[in-house]
């Protein structure tokens, strides 16, 4: 059983709030506000829901028809595979809105004959966030539909329910932190050194928001693996492939051609 620690109501309806440990923004299960405990005096947050578009049945379907269309796959893994675990869960995110500006220089020596490199590198990012401190959620992967989004509405969750130990100050602090890394990667992939680099980032929002995404388990040929689907879209977030002995060393092969050919181009 989870330990409840702290008592504190909701400041719209007067009911109790459900906190457990480490959780930072909680939602009222009477009457859906969004409740930010982090400041000295609690405040109601902006609070977005994507509605889960998807029953039990019909996700272990899709996941079947992944399963026969992916390129790797083993022929049989539709056919064989058995569920262990299907189970919904609408997890907490931000999405941080902001355009990021990185002027930098450096040398670019991978043909061989070094040259400067000077450049700047201007995007605009929905920058998405997970709500949670301890997670391998591939949050990268993750293209939240936001068209989809509506106000929040207790009605519309289905399934598992998870607070928030992120508030919108963390989630900023963390998007910001992301996205200057990931500007960094781009600048490196047109300078094998920099010299020096600046970026600004210019945060416009940030939003709160729950989303459905179904975990999937399941057994083929006595190993267990994993699977995340998108319960607005009906899209898989990441799924794990299993890798026949036979099958493996003509997938390694494949991916030596596709990496030679690659070079080459970059070289001409």
């Amino acid at each position: 059983m989870v330990e409840i620690v702290e008592k504190v109501n909701c400041p719209s309806c007067g009911a109790p709030l459900k906190i457990k440990a480490g959780e930072i923004v909680v939602t009222c299960e009477y009457c859906g506000t969004a409740v930010n405990l982090k400041a000295e005096r609690s405040f109601v947050l902006r609070h977005s829901i994507i509605p889960n578009k998807y029953s039990k049945e019909e996700i272990e379907k899709l996941v079947r028809s992944w399963m026969r269309a992916g390129f790797a796959m083993p022929e049989n893994v539709a056919r064989k595979a058995r569920f262990e675990q299907v189970r919904l869960v609408h997890l907490p995110f931000y999405v941080v809105t902001a355009h990021a500006v990185t002027k930098y220089q450096g040398v670019f020596t991978r043909t061989g004959r070094p040259r400067d490199v000077e450049d700047t590198i201007a995007k605009d990012y929905q920058w998405t966030v997970l709500g949670r401190r301890v997670s391998q959620f591939p949050e990268r992967e993750y293209k939240i539909p936001l068209s989809g989004k509506s106000s929040f509405d207790l009605s519309l969750v289905q399934g598992e329910f998870l607070n928030a130990e992120l508030d919108e100050g963390d989630a900023e602090e963390k998007g910001r932190a992301e996205i200057e890394f990931h500007q960094n990667y781009l600048a490196k992939e047109k300078a094998d050194h920099i010299t020096e680099s600046m970026t600004t980032i210019d945060v416009k929002g940030c939003e709160f928001l729950h989303a459905p995404v179904w975990f999937i388990d399941y057994e083929y040929n006595g190993k267990v693996y994993h699977v995340l689907m998108d319960g607005a879209t009906g899209e898989v977030i990441r799924g794990d492939i299993p890798v026949e002995e036979s099958r493996f060393p003509w997938i390694w092969i494949l991916a030596i051609l596709v990496v030679f050919f690659v070079l080459l181009v970059i070289v001409l």
